[in-house]
C-alpha cells in the first residue's frame, strides 16, 4: 500500500530541468463583476489572479510557490468589478515537451526535409505547442476568465514595463448629456499632464522615505462612439468612451469619466479641465465621486512586435464560451426590459394627472401638484432627486473647489 502511494507521489513530481523553462506572455480576458479585482489579496481568494495562479500550480507549469519565483508581471491592474478583454501577464513556465524529445523531433524533421525550403518559425505551431497552454489553463479556469493567446518572449520582457500603451473603454447612457461639450473637454486631457486631480493617491506608506508619487501620464487619444448606432431608444442610447494612454493612475479613468459627465450635464464647464490640470493653482484634488466600476473594460494592451497565437480549438472554445455568456446576459436584459416597458407605458407624453398636495410622492419634487403635471416631466425630476446614475454628484466640482478656497 505504501509502495503504491510512493509511486503515485513520484508521478506527481515534475523535473523542471528535464522539461526546461520558457518566458511567455498570456493574453487573457475576464468579466469582473463578481470578482474583487485582478491582483491577489490577503483578505480574499476571490480575485482573477488567484484563479490563474491556482491553475498554473495545478498544471505544474511554474516552479516555486510565489509569483516572484516565476518572474511574474501584469500589464493592467484592474479593480473590483472591472472587466478586461486584452490584459496581459508574463512569467516563466515549463515547456510542455521534454527538451530531449523536442531536439529529437527537430532532428528527424530536419533529416526528412533535407533539400526542401526551411519551414518558417511561426508555422511550427504543433512542435512548439503554441496555444496548447491556453487550452490547458482554460480547462481549469471559471468560464468568465479566459486565456485568449500565448506568445514566447525574451527573458527581459515585462508585461508592465514593456507595454507601449493601454486602452480602456467606458460604457454609458448619453441620456440628456451634451456630447459635443464632453468631446471638447476630453480634448484638453490629451497630451502629457500631471493628473493628480483625476486619481486616488496611494498612501505614503507605499513609498520609501523622501520618495513621492509620480502623477505625470500621457493620454494619446479619447474618442466617443455610439454602441448601437444613432437613433437608439432612450434607455439604449449607449456610448463608449475609448481612452488610450501610456499608463494610468489609480482610478484615473473613473474620476475622469465623472468630470466629463458633470460637464455633459451642464453642471460644470469645459474650463474645469484646465483648472484641475493646473496643479499650481489646485495642488490638492477636490472631493468628488468617481464613476461606477461596472462599465469599465481594459480593452487592449499593445506591445511592439508581439503577436499572440492560439490553436483553432482555443479560438473555438473562447467563441463558444463568450457566446454562452452573451446569451445569459441577453436573457437578463429581456427580463429587465420587459419590466421597464411595462412602467414606460404609464409615463406617456400625453399622461396628465393631479395628485393631492400632501402626497408622499411629491416630497422634494419641484413641481406644483395643484396645477397638475406631465408624468414624463415628473419622472425626469424624480430621477434627478433619486440620482439613478450614482456616478454623478449633486453639487458641481467647481462648487467644491470654491468651498476648498474658502477654507
Amino acid at each position: 500500500m505504501n509502495t503504491k502511494k510512493a509511486k503515485k507521489n513520484r508521478k506527481k513530481q515534475i523535473d523542471f530541468e528535464e522539461y526546461g523553462m520558457r518566458k511567455v506572455a498570456f493574453k487573457f480576458s475576464y468579466i469582473g463583476f463578481k470578482y474583487s479585482g485582478l491582483a491577489v489579496q490577503a483578505n480574499t481568494a476571490n480575485t482573477i489572479e488567484e484563479h490563474l495562479f491556482q491553475a498554473f500550480k495545478k498544471l505544474k507549469l511554474v516552479r516555486g510557490d510565489r509569483p516572484r519565483d516565476w518572474d511574474y508581471a501584469r500589464c493592467g491592474r484592474t479593480d473590483r468589478g472591472v472587466s478586461a478583454l486584452g490584459n496581459v501577464i508574463s512569467l516563466n513556465v515549463r515547456n510542455l515537451d521534454k527538451k530531449r524529445k523536442k531536439i529529437k523531433i527537430r532532428e528527424e524533421q530536419k533529416e526528412e526535409n533535407k533539400g526542401e525550403e526551411e519551414t518558417p518559425q511561426e508555422d511550427e505551431r504543433d512542435l512548439d505547442t503554441i496555444g496548447i497552454y491556453s487550452t490547458m489553463i482554460n480547462g481549469i479556469l471559471p468560464e468568465d476568465i479566459r486565456v485568449n493567446g500565448y506568445a514566447e518572449v525574451q527573458p527581459y520582457f515585462d508585461a508592465r514595463f514593456s507595454c507601449l500603451y493601454r486602452e480602456y473603454k467606458y460604457f454609458f447612457n448619453l441620456k440628456d448629456m451634451n456630447l459635443e461639450k464632453m468631446k471638447l473637454a476630453a480634448d484638453k486631457l490629451i497630451g502629457c499632464h500631471d493628473f493628480r486631480n483625476f486619481c486616488q493617491k496611494y498612501d505614503e506608506e507605499n513609498f520609501e522615505e523622501g520618495e513621492e508619487q509620480n502623477f505625470i501620464r500621457r493620454i494619446f487619444s479619447i474618442k466617443f462612439l455610439p454602441v448601437f448606432g444613432e437613433g437608439a431608444s432612450d434607455h439604449l442610447n449607449m456610448y463608449v468612451c475609448v481612452i488610450r494612454g501610456s499608463a494610468f493612475l489609480w482610478h484615473q479613468i473613473r474620476f475622469t469619466m465623472t468630470v466629463l459627465f458633470m460637464i455633459g450635464e451642464g453642471k460644470d464647464e469645459e474650463g474645469l479641465i484646465d483648472l484641475l490640470l493646473d496643479v499650481d493653482r489646485l495642488p490638492e484634488k477636490p472631493p468628488y465621486i468617481m464613476a461606477s466600476h461596472k462599465p469599465l473594460v481594459l480593452s487592449n494592451c499593445y506591445f511592439e512586435g508581439l503577436k499572440f497565437q492560439d490553436t483553432l480549438r482555443g479560438y473555438a472554445d473562447n467563441f463558444v464560451n463568450s457566446e454562452s455568456l452573451v446569451e445569459q446576459a441577453s436573457i437578463e436584459f429581456c427580463v429587465h426590459n420587459t419590466v421597464f416597458e411595462h412602467f414606460n407605458k404609464i409615463f406617456l407624453p400625453s399622461s396628465f394627472i393631479k395628485l393631492p398636495v400632501n402626497n408622499h410622492t411629491m416630497k422634494d419634487i419641484e413641481l406644483d401638484p395643484s396645477e397638475g403635471f406631465n408624468l414624463k416631466d415628473f419622472s425626469k425630476e424624480y430621477k434627478n432627486k433619486k440620482r439613478v446614475n450614482k456616478a454623478i454628484q449633486k453639487s458641481s466640482i467647481t462648487e467644491e473647489i470654491m468651498k476648498m478656497a474658502e477654507r
